[in-house]
């Protein structure tokens, strides 16, 4: 009988021991940044209390009478796109940073641009690390956080002083695992079974 209950303790800590293994190489997510594009909002600041980085995305949600362009850094500060930029216009647009640096977007609609709604992300060259800590809303729209699975709130689309809330995708949350906490459980998880095998 000890045999059994032996080789059955066994089994399990093999078991425990290849998921944690998995764990471990699991590529790391994405965060996915919501962001309720409209007039009347200051997007200056959006981002510079978060760790953007290549792989995140980007969710801009909207009206009708706006849309989204990603442009250059000189058609940004001058508010225009060339002809052959593409225009979206879904009313939820999902941008994915590939590229590190700085990326450039702005509302094509007449006006809108100029009055505002224009928004430089700086993204890290890095697809890995742990996302930024959000800080309280500061009622400048600098306030975003990204999505944990614990997130149920849609965004909010009524409140141009908040123009980034979480976001979900898809019924899939996206959240960026912390590989370095990942090995700590695996060490923890490992050294138990050391001491109790």
């Amino acid at each position: 009988m000890a045999s059994s209950s032996s080789s059955y303790f066994s089994s399990c800590v093999a078991m425990l021991v290849f998921v944690c293994i998995l764990l471990v190489v699991v590529p790391v997510h994405s965060v996915n940044y919501g962001i309720d594009w409209s007039q009347g909002v200051n997007y200056g600041t959006w981002g510079s209390d978060k760790t953007i980085n290549v792989g995140d995305t980007l969710e801009f949600k909207y009206g009708a009478s706006h849309n989204v362009i990603e442009v250059s850094s000189d058609e940004y500060n001058a508010c225009s796109y060339s002809s052959t930029a593409q225009v979206h216009t879904d009313l939820d647009t999902t941008i994915t940073l590939s590229t590190p640096g700085t990326h450039y977007f702005i509302c094509g609609t007449p006006g809108h641009c100029s009055g505002g709604m224009k928004l430089a992300v700086s993204v890290s060259g890095s697809s890995s690390g742990s996302p930024s800590t959000p800080s309280p809303p500061a009622g400048d729209g600098s306030n975003n956080s990204p999505t944990s699975p614990s997130s149920s709130s849609p965004p909010t689309s009524n409140n141009p002083s908040s123009p980034a809330s979480p976001a979900k995708k898809n019924g899939g949350a996206m959240v960026r695992v912390d590989a370095v906490l990942v090995k700590l459980v695996v060490l923890l998880v490992v050294g138990g079974v050391l001491v109790l095998g």
